[in-house]
């Protein structure tokens, strides 16, 4: 017998020590988020040629190494990056829902409805200045609910290039770490000759791989250096030691600013379908674009079809001033060709051929003469198309100044002036108290399109107003299509607006339109409830997947530690025999 089982029993304390080590280590951590629980592999040492025989080695720790799962590692960052999406849609969808605000008293459907109910109380007395006032202020509490949705949505757009600045720092932060990390487990797990792994910088890793993956989409693979090498579509964010760094570039869409996330190398986009950089990209740049269309598309057909039906109307009293509150760009151009420096909604802000009148109405004698404009826009060489106003050719015949101060001075010599003023606006002014003035039957759109006698004003759910001139004479609201005739056809024509097709290519009512807008933003967002309820119920199974591999079990962890402790007592017992052996040995 030689001192061989002495090394042998030695080699038994090593290992069981390691063990119960390892446990202590588990059990200290069983509440840290990240950690994955690690577990000790030992083997049976090389056996010793003792001459007649081959003695037993004894055992050798060979690692302690992680439990992991590589499957369930990648399907938790997939979950995870799937929760964050869905989990944005969701926030985003409320705030599109909160800056509706359907079904309240203040929404857009009640204001319009409301609007409605009071042209229709104006129209049992046109001439009742208190309905006037009332339709004026209803018609300003619809402009004003218009604006203050319009107004959320730029804050959500605002709020959305807010997260996609900050999701762009947390991406340079992360893939710093993680590089930073990468160096660290590459010189640690290089040290070793045995393949030995860097457990708790792994662990480390992994966590701020998962964070990553909750931002923007990520490709991983590991190198056989340890190191993970990260992509986004074709483009590396991190590699070995080195990350490379992503940051904003500013766009503008019809004015609006824009974040958009890039490599600052070349100023490749990032892509992102999942995570929640993903989701606030599409919330912006798809979702919230197009219900800011729809707003715009129903306050742009509000104001035009209103103004349309209104401008060929008068009210109890008549203009003696008028000054268009359309400004044109190009004064000189053909009418329908005309820029009024804005984008102008679809079918909206049109000047076709045909004509309007004028009415002229003298207050002394109480009667009205009417003078036609015609529009000439059918594109026929023979005679030049009508133009604004041409200041290098200020007596072109075919100019609307021109042929409306002709038409007026034929009605009543030298009483009116047609100019534009420095803001290109059409003016009318009148050098008599007697006259005054007023607009019908207009085929061509050219009263409403340059604002000359319109309820609203304005462009699109930024700028929608009431008419200024409504606001501080009441008495200029147009109800009636002559100054001499007590009718109310002006007000009944815009109260059956209600029922009148006019949007979607004819196929709904403004009212009509406006639900399918709010009702499909309902939809959607119960879709993005149902899908984060799902993508949480997933994440939550594939945290449970993950765990019950790498998590700690105390159950477990106390068996174990019970069979380590008996292990080691066994084997410091065997210690005690062999050396009594040695010991009769040399004592004979």
């Amino acid at each position: 017998m030689s001192s061989l089982g002495l090394q042998i029993g030695k080699t038994a304390l090593s290992a069981q020590a390691a063990a119960l080590e390892v446990i202590g280590q588990n059990l200290s951590n069983s509440a840290t988020d990240g950690y994955s629980r690690q577990a000790i592999s030992t083997s049976a040492a090389i056996a010793v040629n003792s001459g007649s025989y081959y003695a037993g080695g004894g055992v050798v720790v060979d690692d302690v190494s992680r439990v992991v799962n590589t499957f369930y590692q990648e399907n938790l960052r997939t979950c995870t990056a799937d929760y964050s999406y869905s989990e944005e849609l969701v926030e985003s969808y409320t705030s599109l829902e909160n800056a509706f605000n359907e079904l309240t008293d203040t929404d857009i459907s009640s204001e319009l409805s409301n609007f409605w109910d009071a042209l229709s109380d104006l129209s049992t007395d046109p001439s009742d200045t208190e309905l006037t006032i009332v339709a004026v202020q209803e018609a300003s509490s619809l402009c004003d609910t218009i604006n203050s949705v319009d107004s959320q949505l730029t804050t959500i757009h605002d709020d959305l290039n807010e997260k996609i600045e900050n999701d762009v720092d947390s991406i340079n932060s992360l893939t710093k770490q993680i590089a930073e990390l990468n160096k660290e487990i590459m010189s640690a797990e290089a040290c070793g000759s045995n393949g030995l792994t860097a457990n708790d910088l792994r662990d480390a890793r992994d966590e701020l791989v998962n964070e990553l993956s909750a931002i923007v989409d990520v490709n991983i693979i590991e190198e056989d250096n340890g190191s993970l090498s990260i992509y986004n579509g074709n483009n590396i964010l991190v590699y070995r030691d080195s990350c490379e760094e992503v940051g904003i570039e500013y766009e503008y869409v019809d004015g609006v600013r824009c974040s958009q996330p890039v490599f600052t190398d070349g100023n490749v986009a990032i892509e992102s379908d999942s995570g929640s950089l993903g989701a606030e990209l599409y919330m912006r740049d798809e979702v919230l674009t197009e219900y800011q269309e729809e707003l715009d598309t129903l306050a742009a057909n509000i104001i035009w079809q209103f103004n349309s039906v209104y401008s060929q109307g008068v009210g109890s009293t008549g203009y003696s001033d008028l000054t268009g509150t359309t400004s044109v760009e190009n004064p000189e151009a053909t009418l329908d060709e005309l820029d009024y420096g804005v984008d102008t909604v679809d079918g909206t802000y049109e000047i076709s051929n045909g004509s309007f009148e004028i009415i002229v109405y003298n207050t002394e004698t109480d009667t009205e003469s009417t003078v036609t404009i015609d529009i000439d826009l059918d594109g026929n060489s023979s005679s030049p198309d009508t133009i604004l106003y041409d200041e290098d050719d200020p007596t072109a015949s075919n100019s609307l100044v021109n042929i409306i101060q002709s038409q007026l001075d034929d009605e009543v010599p030298g009483v009116y002036t047609v100019s534009l003023n420095n803001n290109n606006q059409l003016v009318i002014e009148s050098s008599s108290d007697i006259y005054e003035l007023g607009f019908g039957n207009d085929t061509s759109g050219v009263v409403s399109a340059l604002g000359l006698n319109t309820l609203f004003t304005g462009y699109d759910a930024s700028d929608i107003s009431v008419n200024e001139d409504l606001v501080d004479n009441p008495e200029h609201f147009a109800t009636s299509s002559s100054f001499t005739d007590d009718n109310n056809d002006i007000v009944n024509a815009m109260i059956d607006l209600r029922e009148e097709a006019v949007m979607a290519n004819g196929t709904q009512t403004l009212e009509s339109y406006y639900c399918t807008v709010v009702g499909t933003l309902g939809l959607e967002s119960e879709d993005a409830t149902n899908s984060y309820e799902l993508a949480e119920d997933l994440l939550l199974q594939s945290e449970t997947n993950n765990e019950s591999v790498s998590g700690v079990s105390l159950d477990e962890e106390l068996v174990s530690m019970l069979s380590y402790q008996k292990a080691y007592s066994a084997a410091a017992q065997f210690i005690t025999v062999m050396d009594e052996c040695l010991q009769t040995i040399l004592d004979m």
